[in-house]
This record gives structure tokens, C-alpha cells and sequence, in this order.
């Protein structure tokens, strides 16, 4: 706990003193080897409303109007020499909620972090609406050896390109509505990235899952190309057999999206419902937007199985983080110059089952180049749930509109 406490203040320390440039700090620089230092300090408040209220037979229940701040810092350190780098990252974070309501909606650690062979977080505080704790989010070794990079340890994996609706992206995911997005959750791993060819990857990954018998691995090709990005993959995720695949057509102004799963269970011995993602995206100039359409294998089409749906592994641990099985979603941007100091975004779900959706407007200003405000909301609409004395004593009626509405403030300072 000593070693902690020190580590957390020296972290934090370091946070406050070099946050007025965003320049990266050189701690060392010799001839073959360098020492790095760069970070970001973010905070968040969000005020939130659920929307319908408990019934007063369940006993004494919270009010619906809360309050939430959150904290987080990152330091990223960066050590490199002729043919090997390492990189840790510290990361600090505070929560700080007006009563206790479960998990929040809106704000930092709302998706579901991977299981860890060591686990490096030291809470300073942990009480039931005040929480500060330190953990670390990379430990990670890259060498690169031959034609080969491999890399050991907690790192960030990304595959697929879906953008609100990705399906493909198994190692780690951010929910839907996490605003610390700068950096992917760490996954313990190890890691070889070949290059075969001339626009030819080949990604192959070994992941701790928590288990044994939840140990992951996998293998994914990518061919680039002047028109178009084609990729195909397969391996053994927890315990699923996945074969996967995608494709994105390259247009002057225009992108075209394709990539779906196929699952089989291990335990069932029997294929899975597919989970596919189709979409599209229009940049040009100052304005962007897109366009997705979503079938989720793992939902249900029947509200009143939501909540059970909700308790299926697959979802506890962020494998989908939707309930039904058709979705549709939006996502738009503009600014008035090119800099994009400020940049106006509009994101919309709606889930075509229950004909419940979410809009989150957002508008982020850049304060020079080290500090960057934000101001935001999420609101829902949809049928409210009905609730009663007898089972099943919920039915949610529509997904969305469980979210309530909220409305946030964030700032981020990078140094």
C-alpha cells in the first residue's frame, strides 16, 4: 500500500506541475536511448435524471435527479532504444457521485475493463460515493525483431472499423458513452505484427481472458489497397470459436463499410446468431457524417427479456454493451474552418425493435493546444418501463429510454 501511496502522488505531482505545454517532455536523451514523458489531466461533471421513478412498494428508493464529477490523469512514459521501446502508463482517477445509483451512464469507466493477471490498482479512498484509486494501464515491451514487432504485456488491440456499432473489436471496447477516449483500455497480451508484403499486415494475439479456459487467441490479415481495405480473421474468444471478417470501399469523399462475426460456442457445440455491422461515411471539407446499421446476435427482440439479456456474459463483459437485435445510428460533424477549434457533433441509436432512441449533441472548443472544454447531453426517448409487485416486476418497454437523460461538462489539459 506504501509503494502505492507513493507512486499515486508522485503520478500526481507530475500531472499538475508540466500541464501548460502539451509538448512531449524529454527526461533523457542519449544516443541510442530516450526517456519520454507525456500525459493529459480530464474532468467531468454530469448531471443526470433517470426519468421515471421506482414505486414506493419497493421500499425507500433514490432520487431520480444525481450528480457525478470525475477525475482521471495519465501520465505516459515512453523509454525507446535502437530496436525495443517500453511504455507505462500511470493513470489516477477520482469519482465522486451526489448518492449511490450503481454505474454511471455518462463519464469515465463506463465500459467494462478486461481481467488482469496482476492487479495493479491501490485505492487511496473507497467509500460508497467517493472513490480514488491508481492503476496501471500499460506495461508493455515492443521489440522488433527481424521483420517482425512483437509486443508483451498490457497494451491496447483495436480490429474492425465500425465506428458505433463495432463488432469485431473483442480485445478491448469502450461504451458507448465513455468521454476518456484518448487511450483504449490495456488488455494483457502478447502481440506479433508481420508485414509479408507490400500493404499486407498480419496480426497475430495471445490475450488473458481471466481463465484458463477463457484464454484467447487470435489471427487477422489485412490487405490494403488504393481502393479498398479487406481483412479476414478467426481465433478463440473466452469460449467461442469467431470467424470474422470486413471490407471498406475508398472513395474521394466517401467510405463504405462492411464486417461481421460468426460465432461457435464451445460449451453448446452449436453456431451463434451472426453480429454485423454495414456502414457508410461522407467527409469533405468542414462537415462529416455516417451512417451505421447493426444486427446484435446476442439481443433479444423482446423487451421484456432485456434484463435477462442483460445478465448474459457476453454483455457483462462488453462483447455487445445493446440489448435488442436491429439498431441504426448516425453520426455528424462540423466546424466553421478547417483547424477544427471548434467542431459541433451530433450522435444518434435508435433501437428499431422498440423504437427507442438516444441523441448526444456535443461541442468541443480548443483552448490553444494544450486545453480542450466540452459540452455535452444524452436524451432519450422511448416507452418507460412498467413495474410491479409480482414477477417479473420489470418490463423495461424500450432499451433507451433506460439511460435518462444527462447533461456534461469536461475539460482536458495535455501536456
Amino acid at each position: 500500500m506504501r509503494h502505492g501511496l507513493t507512486l499515486g502522488a508522485v503520478a500526481l505531482a507530475l500531472l499538475i506541475a508540466p500541464a501548460a505545454a502539451r509538448a512531449q517532455v524529454s527526461l533523457f536523451q542519449g544516443q541510442e536511448i530516450s526517456l519520454k514523458l507525456d500525459g493529459y489531466i480530464r474532468a467531468i461533471s454530469v448531471l443526470h435524471d433517470l426519468g421515471f421513478q421506482l414505486p414506493d412498494e419497493w421500499g425507500p428508493t433514490p432520487d431520480t435527479e444525481t450528480g457525478l464529477h470525475g477525475q482521471v490523469g495519465r501520465l505516459r512514459w515512453h523509454l525507446e532504444g535502437p530496436r525495443w521501446r517500453v511504455e507505462v502508463h500511470n493513470r489516477l482517477q477520482l469519482r465522486i457521485t451526489s448518492q449511490s445509483t450503481g454505474e454511471p451512464v455518462v463519464g469515465f469507466g463506463v465500459g467494462a475493463e478486461p481481467p488482469r493477471l496482476a492487479d495493479l490498482r491501490t485505492y487511496f479512498l473507497e467509500r460508497d460515493r467517493l472513490m480514488a484509486w491508481h492503476d496501471i494501464d500499460r506495461l508493455s515491451l515492443t521489440a522488433n525483431v527481424g521483420p517482425a514487432d512483437l509486443t508483451v504485456g498490457r497494451q491496447p488491440i483495436t480490429w474492425g472499423t465500425a465506428t458505433l456499432f463495432p463488432v469485431a473489436d473483442l480485445w478491448t471496447t469502450f461504451g458507448p458513452f465513455e468521454q476518456d477516449t484518448d487511450e483504449k483500455p490495456g488488455i494483457d497480451a502478447a502481440r506479433t505484427l508481420l508485414y509479408p508484403g507490400a500493404g499486407i499486415e498480419l496480426d497475430l494475439v495471445v490475450a488473458h481472458r481471466g481463465d484458463l479456459e477463457d484464454l484467447s487467441a487470435g489471427a487477422r490479415i489485412t490487405a490494403s489497397r488504393a481502393s479498398a481495405d479487406i481483412w479476414g480473421g478467426a481465433g478463440k474468444f473466452w469460449r467461442q470459436i469467431m470467424a470474422m471478417g470486413g471490407i471498406t470501399l475508398l472513395g474521394d469523399h466517401s467510405r463504405w463499410r462492411a464486417e461481421a462475426v460468426l460465432p461457435w460456442d464451445m460449451d453448446d457445440r452449436s453456431f451463434q446468431q451472426p453480429r454485423i455491422t454495414l456502414g457508410a461515411e461522407r467527409i469533405g471539407g468542414t462537415r462529416s457524417i455516417g451512417v451505421e446499421y447493426h444486427y446484435n446476435g446476442i439481443g433479444t427482440r423482446h423487451t421484456d427479456r432485456y434484463l435477462l439479456t442483460s445478465l448474459d456474459p457476453r454483455v457483462q463483459r462488453g462483447e455487445t454493451y445493446y440489448l435488442g437485435r436491429h439498431y441504426a445510428g448516425a453520426i455528424g460533424t462540423w466546424s466553421p474552418d478547417q483547424q477544427n477549434r471548434l467542431l459541433l457533433s451530433l450522435t444518434t441509436m435508435a433501437n428499431l425493435g422498440d423504437g427507442s432512441l438516444v441523441v448526444s449533441p456535443n461541442l468541443n472548443y480548443d483552448l490553444g493546444q494544450a486545453v480542450r472544454l466540452s459540452l455535452g447531453g444524452l436524451i432519450s426517448a422511448g416507452a418507460s418501463p412498467r413495474f410491479a409487485t409480482s414477477p417479473p416486476f420489470v418490463d423495461p418497454r424500450s432499451e433507451f429510454r433506460l439511460y435518462g437523460d444527462a447533461l456534461f461538462t469536461l475539460i482536458s489539459v495535455y501536456f
